[in-house]
């Protein structure tokens, strides 16, 4: 994710012109949508059924259905219509229950943010930090070795730049289609 993030910015920097930028602008927001706000949108699943079930709450397909498009509403936006049939994903999507899948998957996205933020300001250490993670590959685990790398995943403060990036984009998004622009 690191990479991806660090060409987006890249891409967005040499964009020419004002449809370049919009492309590259849109394509870096998108990258994040899915891999993290899409994901915090399963995690919630994940969580609100887990927290049905330690009230005693019964599970049903109607109910999880129902906290499944509730957790999906919550982090998409408003003008999107959902159908019926759409609160029955969760039964398609069987990653749902692989060992905390959602958890580490943000994990690492707001990893990335963090680490692509300080490569881009300079910041040697983080980039030797990062180096010496991917060197490490799965030798121990996630969280040891991204404390080791610089990135605590104990400090709220880490999870920031993940919400840094995209006020980032979406401002320099909005500027490029703010009123009075022409696309010439």
């Amino acid at each position: 994710f690191v990479h991806e993030m660090l060409v987006a910015d890249a891409m967005i920097a040499k964009a020419k012109t004002r449809d370049e930028r919009m492309a590259a602008l849109t394509a870096a927001i998108e990258a994040l949508r899915g891999p993290y706000y899409a994901v915090v949108a399963q995690a919630t699943f994940d969580r609100d059924v887990r927290d049905a079930a330690d009230r005693g709450q019964p599970l049903t397909a109607d109910s999880i259905s129902k906290i499944y498009c509730d957790a999906k509403a919550r982090y998409s936006p408003k003008s999107i219509a959902r159908g019926e049939g759409e609160c029955l994903n969760w039964v398609t999507e069987p990653y749902i229950y692989y060992d905390m899948y959602f958890y580490r998957y943000l994990l690492a996205t707001s990893a990335a943010a963090w680490f692509a933020e300080r490569i881009e300001g300079g910041d040697r250490r983080a980039a030797g930090g990062l180096k010496d993670l991917l060197r490490a590959g799965g030798s121990e685990d996630g969280p040891t070795l991204l404390k080791r790398a610089g990135f605590d995943v104990t400090d709220p403060a880490g999870y920031a730049a993940m919400t840094r990036r995209l006020e980032r984009l979406t401002t320099a998004l909005e500027q490029e289609v703010g009123p009075g622009r022409s696309s010439h």
